[in-house]
């Protein structure tokens, strides 16, 4: 009776040691099979995973934190601090802008010399500093 005992407490063991092989299997997969940095890249060639977007003005692909001009954020509603991006296009008419939280860029038409306006933004560059108003809220300035 006691050797049939030992007997079922290492079978037990065995049985117990087998599904975890299974187990530890099915994790080294789906390891293996997760995006490989920089295989991510959109209809335009911008890979995000390596800080990449499309720029409709500039025509190429980007990294936001390069741009000429960062505006920081009035309030840090986010938690930390993320800065809106823009371009201007060589011929001033129209600049792009790239904020936090929304998935493709906002073109805006310039209205006057320093003021462009669209998609509910304003962007307006008084005494030599960009401010960034939303829907009449001040949100952003350089």
């Amino acid at each position: 009776m006691k050797y049939l005992t030992i007997l079922m407490m290492i079978a037990s063991i065995f049985s117990s040691c087998l599904r975890l092989s299974k187990t530890q299997k099915k994790i080294t997969r789906t390891k293996t099979e997760q995006t490989i940095v920089g295989n991510d890249a959109d209809s335009n060639g911008c890979k995000a995973s390596t800080g990449y977007c499309w720029s409709i003005i500039k025509k190429k692909c980007i990294r936001v934190w390069e741009l000429e001009i960062q505006l920081r954020p009035i309030s840090n509603e986010l938690g930390y601090i993320a800065n809106a991006s823009i371009t201007i296009s060589n011929d001033n008419s129209m600049a792009e802008l790239f904020v936090p939280g929304e998935k493709i860029s906002k073109l805006l038409q310039q209205k006057t010399q320093n003021t462009y306006q669209g998609s509910g933004y304003e962007l307006a560059k008084i005494k030599k500093r960009w401010l960034l108003q939303k829907n009449g809220v001040l949100m952003y300035k350089e």
